[in-house]
């Protein structure tokens, strides 16, 4: 470790070794290149259409139709959507134009801008630019603290987290960031066991953290929102105000241990803000937040949760807010969520103050979990309202395909408690699964009869799909509490084309009961350069359209994304696989048929953006496995000659025999040792044992068409 640079020549051997101090040598990124790759241009359609009706026998019937339109062209599209329900007209959530250009992703239209944490998002209308990393290839790794290594030869580093190896891989010498990507989301304590080309062996402690909505280290994420509200609340396509919106907000981490951020909103005459930090340690999270507003309302946040992934975690939550110089509006409003004032066209808080803490935790075992949840609320004027209450699941028989379980919760809140404890079996097959489960529980509950008694039902399901694409799914369940008994039973139909799904319930009791149904439908339609194409199954904001040109009609194939099966495709046809944005994926196909087939087999990698469709076709051919001798015109074997044909190649022995795979319709290109070449066509005989006897061929190097006849010399 010299001061700056050290060099040791070794005169006899030739060798100079310079060693350089690690703080002066770059730090090598896990991930050579930082952003996807802008996909490739063209206008390419992707459209989500679904459908909803719903009612119960006496009552109203209520539908809904949404559809999420993406039209993208590389990294620019326009996003609308849009939806009509018969109890609220139609009305746009969303119709914005979006464009991603590096780091920043700038907006037109009516959007949502992201608002308070306290008071949540806001629908407006104008203009927006924000940091975005959803293009970023490191993102995985940059929500992580860097873990940053000097090494002095190339050697291989391990990754373990409580004596359990999370990743493994090869550096080159030199200061380099460790790949962190599949690290899960939490901060912990991390062991780097890292071993050189000369088996050195060196062991280093590091904390790490990883949280996505926090910035990574040293990145400031930023943002800024300038239009006009819309509100979502009212029964018009788009409700837009005459005041003006603007938010703007930053977020900075500072190392690995504390991030800050800070929101400023102006909306019509009322204006607020927002600071708050987060505190990193390796066994808790702590988030710290307040707001202040003109009307003189005020209120904060402090939050602890555990780091994760370990048999305790827990969560807890304290709220207040303090209600400001606002007008009695003579609402029973129990919440601090704002509202539009239509006649200031402003934003205006409820004027409740209250004082909120919440929480939950977890403690688990291999085959049970402890949970405890609750929540306390105190509001002037009001009844102090709270919950409490723990619960136990315990697995404690397992064998094969069977599960039995003891389940059991209370709780004690101030209209009342209840406790219960019971027992559930379930059974799960290849294709079916069934459940019964049966307990005891006792409830008193203000406004309701005190009640105690057995509970229990029974469930079951099946399933069932096939390499086309199509699954269908059908379940049956009957429960009995201290009130009701309810019977239901739901279907469901999913294929290449759209998704069909329909439930039923029947509730009867001692008030009576009704029936309630249930039914949906959901498709995405995908255009790309003419071709257009569906799929029921998924629903995501990019698409492949992947098609094969086969000799073999009816061939079929498995489309493989990313080492996973993706679905079935024939030739002739198209497929459409709807896929998540702003990653980049590998995309290969696989024969399935009893036919061996000739095809490019290799990955192709691909990057989408929201509103890509990408356009993939292969081409595939019958592979033949054959073998046959060949003779020149003197009747003499052609020894030791190449023999190509289209998906394979092979050479002829000492006494001309060969064997070889490859399409038939090619033909052989036959090259001797001499240099003379020839093509010989391949005759049409029937395969025995799954080769093909082309008997004895000849060899005119004096002709370079194909030689369409053969020949049976010498008894061959």
């Amino acid at each position: 470790s010299p001061e700056i640079a050290g060099v040791i020549f070794d005169q006899d051997r030739f060798r100079v070794d310079v060693f350089v101090n690690p703080s002066l040598i770059e730090v090598k990124n896990a991930v050579v290149r930082a952003y996807l790759p802008a996909p490739d241009g063209g206008l390419s359609i992707i459209n989500g259409i679904g459908a909803v009706l719903s009612g119960s026998d006496g009552g109203p019937r209520h539908y809904d139709f949404q559809n999420r339109l993406i039209i993208g062209n590389a990294t620019r599209r326009l996003r609308a959507d849009i939806a009509y329900s018969s109890s609220f007209g139609m009305q746009a959530d969303r119709v914005v134009a979006e464009q991603d250009t590096g780091a920043l992703r700038y907006s037109g239209g009516a959007f949502w801008a992201p608002g308070l944490e306290f008071l949540g998002r806001t629908k407006m209308v104008g203009l927006g630019v924000q940091t975005q990393t959803d293009t970023r290839l490191d993102k995985e790794m940059s929500r992580g603290s860097p873990l940053v290594v000097f090494l002095s030869q190339r050697s291989r580093v391990d990754i373990l987290r409580e004596e359990r190896l999370i990743v493994s891989r090869i550096y080159d010498a030199g200061n380099q960031a460790l790949d962190t990507s599949n690290l899960p989301d939490g901060s912990y304590e991390v062991v780097l066991r890292i071993e050189d080309i000369s088996g050195r062996k060196d062991e280093q402690r590091r904390f790490f953290s990883k949280n996505p909505q926090i910035a990574a280290v040293g990145q400031t994420n930023m943002f800024a929102f300038a239009g006009v509200r819309s509100d979502e609340n009212e029964p018009n396509f788009l409700s837009v105000s005459q005041m003006p919106f603007l938010q703007a907000g930053i977020a900075r981490r500072f190392g690995s241990h504390l991030a800050v951020d800070g929101t400023a909103i102006l909306d019509g005459k009322t204006t607020m803000g927002e600071i708050g930090a987060y505190l990193i340690g390796a066994d808790a999270l702590v988030r710290l937040s307040g707001f202040a507003v003109s009307d003189g309302s005020f209120g904060g946040l402090a939050q602890i949760s555990s780091s994760g992934y370990s048999r305790l975690n827990y969560n807890l939550v304290f709220r207040h807010f303090s209600a400001g110089r606002i007008a009695q509006t003579g609402e029973n409003l129990t919440s601090a969520d704002p509202y539009f004032d239509p006649e200031t066209s402003s934003l205006k808080l409820r004027n409740i103050s209250f004082d909120q803490l919440s929480g939950n935790a977890s403690f688990s075992l291999s085959n049970m979990q402890l949970n405890l949840s609750g929540v306390y609320r105190d509001e002037p004027g009001a009844r102090k309202s709270y919950s409490l209450g723990p619960s136990l699941r315990w697995d404690f028989f397992r064998k094969g395909l069977l599960n039995l379980t003891l389940q059991s919760d209370a709780a004690l809140t101030e209209k009342g408690n209840s406790f219960y404890l019971g027992v559930g079996l379930r059974v799960l097959g290849a294709r079916t699964s069934a459940s019964t489960v049966t307990g005891y529980r006792s409830a008193n509950i203000d406004g309701m009869p005190n009640k105690s008694g057995m509970v229990g039902g029974v469930a079951a399901s099946w399933q069932d799909g096939d390499p086309w694409n199509r699954e269908i799914g059908i379940s049956a369940a009957y429960d009995h509490d201290l009130y009701r008994d309810l019977f239901s039973g739901s279907g469901s139909f999913r294929s290449r084309s759209a998704t069909l799904a329909g439930n039923v319930v029947k509730v009867t009791g001692a008030n009576g009961g009704n029936l309630q149904y249930g039914a949906g439908f959901n498709t995405s339609v995908a255009f790309k350069r003419g071709v257009v194409a569906l799929d029921g199954r998924n629903e995501n904001d990019s698409m492949i359209l992947a098609s094969i040109e086969s000799e073999t009609p009816g061939a079929a194939f498995e489309l493989i994304v990313d080492d996973a099966d993706a679905g079935m495709i024939v030739g002739g046809e198209n497929l459409a696989v709807s896929l998540p944005a702003y990653k980049a994926y590998r995309v290969r196909i696989r024969s399935v048929g009893d036919t061996r087939m000739s095809y490019d087999s290799m990955d192709r990698e691909i990057s989408l953006y929201p509103g890509n469709v990408v356009r993939l076709s292969w081409k595939a051919a019958p592979i033949a496995a054959m073998f046959g001798r060949i003779i020149g015109i003197d009747g003499e074997p052609v020894t030791a000659a190449m023999i190509e044909i289209k998906g394979g190649i092979s050479e002829t022995d000492a006494n001309g025999y060969f064997t070889i795979e490859g399409s038939e319709k090619a033909g052989l290109a036959v090259r001797t040792t001499e240099g003379q070449t020839c093509k010989i066509a391949i005759p049409q005989v029937e395969p025995v044992n799954a080769y093909k006897a082309l008997g004895t061929l000849i060899c005119d190097e004096n002709m370079t068409d194909l030689i369409t006849t053969s020949s049976q010399i010498g008894g061959q």
